[in-house]
């Protein structure tokens, strides 16, 4: 899930890489918009969003993800 400052948005990843993803969401984000991502498999790290082509949304992490924790983002929820 997406935090905003004021709302939580379920999101769906796309496609993930150590950098960003792109993930799917059914409400409206903004351009330059800070979120928070909610993983439940890592803590949750800061992210802003850089392009929409609603549905779809790419973000950019503020800090690059080890491979580790990439790995941590690719498993399935228990």
């Amino acid at each position: 899930q997406i935090l905003t400052r004021n709302e939580s948005f379920a999101v769906q990843f796309e496609n993930l890489s150590r950098q960003g993803a792109c993930v799917e969401c059914g409400e409206h984000l903004s351009i330059d918009q800070p979120v928070l991502v909610e993983t439940g498999n890592l803590e949750p790290f800061y992210a802003k969003i850089r392009w929409r082509r609603r549905p779809l949304y790419g973000i950019v992490f503020e800090q690059t993800l080890s491979f580790e924790e990439l790995a941590w983002l690719t498993l399935p929820a228990a």
